[in-house]
């Protein structure tokens, strides 16, 4: 009983290690076909705020990620609220400019704001990521 299972397993190893070499070969091109894909579809803005909601007067953090190219020229941070309005211009050269830029708003007060980010090129912008943000006041707590 024992030698008949032993020969009925080695086929099937063998089968086993066929394909897990088919499919790592397999994997390993594909990876590289995407990393490739990557490079080229890689979006032109990415933005990651460090919250959508905080208590006044709050810290607010966005990690803003630009694809290089030679069009760069002006990075465009804004923070509006209704009586709140922050505004920064961040040059940008072209493809040689970094790829990660760190934004902190310090002490916004209470209040709904629109973060507006925009890449602008030698043509105008190029591209624009509008998230909101929400600002309440210690007193504004519906939790306490």
């Amino acid at each position: 009983m024992h030698v008949r299972s032993r020969v009925l397993c080695l086929p099937l190893a063998v089968a086993l290690l066929t394909a897990w070499a088919l499919v790592t070969r397999t994997g390993v091109a594909v990876a590289e076909e995407r990393r490739g894909e990557t490079a080229q579809t890689e979006p032109e803005l990415q933005v990651r705020l460090s919250g959508h909601y905080a208590f006044a007067p709050a810290t607010l953090r966005a990690i803003v990620r630009v694809r290089p190219d030679q069009d760069n020229r002006l990075l465009k941070v804004v923070a509006d609220s209704e009586t709140f309005l922050r505004s920064s211009d961040i040059e940008l050269d072209g493809a040689s400019a970094p790829r990660v830029h760190t934004i902190d708003w310090r002490a916004l007060p209470a209040g709904t704001y629109e973060i507006s980010i925009v890449v602008v090129g030698t043509r105008g912008p190029r591209a624009r990521i509008t998230q909101s943000v929400v600002v309440v006041s210690r007193g504004d707590d519906p939790l306490s």
